[in-house]
């Protein structure tokens, strides 16, 4: 017995399997927005920059 699978889901392994290049696009693609290398200054900057948020960020001073 298989497991259900909804249209969607069956569209895209279809489409998926139909183009490969869409998968080795979005690997691309995934590597230029998320896996960055990190720039140890620009990260200690920001750590520097940080102001201190108060508790209750409405309450008057």
């Amino acid at each position: 017995m298989s497991m259900y699978q909804s249209d969607y889901t069956t569209f895209m392994n279809d489409f998926l399997q139909k183009n490969p290049s869409v998968a080795e696009d979005q690997q691309r693609l995934r590597l230029t927005w998320w896996d960055k290398q990190v720039d140890v200054n620009e990260q200690r900057g920001f750590q520097e920059a940080k102001v201190q948020q108060k508790p209750y960020v409405y309450q008057p001073d």
